[in-house]
């Protein structure tokens, strides 16, 4: 089975992306029989042996084993990937190409992604043979930081190929650079234990509970009740910094 398999046909496409097939797609994350999915997706044998075989035909589900169940033989099928990635290409892009001043920003990079899907697909429906890496991480960017950081980066880009882009052996690796805006995960939302059930505290008087003469126990104000939560405490607004002892956004987490 392949990590993943990169849809560069339309037709191929058009067998997959059909929500029916999908289920009976992950369904087929492991071995199994047309009847096992039937019996999960509430169909009969039948009706998925069409999907699977329409599958099998465009090359996405693969027969692995046969087994013979009261004189017939029955299939065993497996998905022919973990992941299927649908190239671009498969439609293609539509008019004229980017103009060149598109190329200076978010162009390039969309052409630049465009490409290494296709590279790294590639490089996954075959045995590993060199390493790969990736590394990603978020910066903050003040608006009159951006030209320094972007002079500082170009250098540092630029010696690391000078150093290492001139030798005329070796194996030859793609190395690619990008920045661009990004809204990280919010925080998770502060918790607290919950209250003591129905907002009772142990003497077993409810908080706030008046006797017959109208004044709390005590003669004290009452204590308030559970909030309208029902016990706990509100969550967090977005960007809000957790309570003390909730794991903080790691923040150095970024786009693979």
């Amino acid at each position: 089975m392949l990590d993943t398999l990169y849809i560069k046909d339309v037709t191929q496409a058009d067998a997959l992306l059909k929500p029916k097939r999908v289920e009976i797609m992950r369904q087929l994350a492991e071995p199994r029989t047309c009847t096992e999915i039937g019996g999960v997706l509430g169909q009969t044998p039948q009706a998925i042996y069409y999907h699977v075989k329409q599958l099998q035909g465009a090359g996405l589900v693969s027969l692995v084993d046969e087994r013979r169940v009261r004189g017939i033989v029955e299939g065993i099928y497996q998905a022919a990937a973990r992941s299927f990635w649908v190239a671009p290409a498969a439609v293609g892009r539509l008019g004229s190409p980017r103009a060149r001043e598109e190329m200076l920003g978010l162009g390039y990079l969309l052409n630049l992604t465009e490409e290494m899907a296709a590279d790294l697909a590639g490089l996954a429906s075959r045995p590993v043979s060199l390493p790969s890496f990736g590394i990603a991480g978020d910066i903050r960017l003040a608006p009159e930081d951006g030209a320094a950081f972007v002079a500082e980066l170009q250098r540092a880009f630029g010696d690391v190929l000078s150093r290492y882009g001139s030798s005329e052996t070796g194996h030859t690796f793609r190395l690619a650079l990008a920045c661009y805006p990004h809204t990280p995960p919010a925080p998770p939302a502060a918790s607290t234990p919950a209250a003591t059930a129905a907002g009772q505290p142990a003497g077993g008087q409810p908080a706030g509970a008046q006797p017959a003469g109208g004044q709390p126990t005590g003669g004290q104000p009452a204590a308030p009740g559970p909030d309208p939560a029902g016990g706990h405490a509100a969550p967090a607004a977005p960007g809000t910094p957790p309570a003390p002892g909730t794991p903080a956004d790691p923040g150095g987490t970024g786009t693979a």
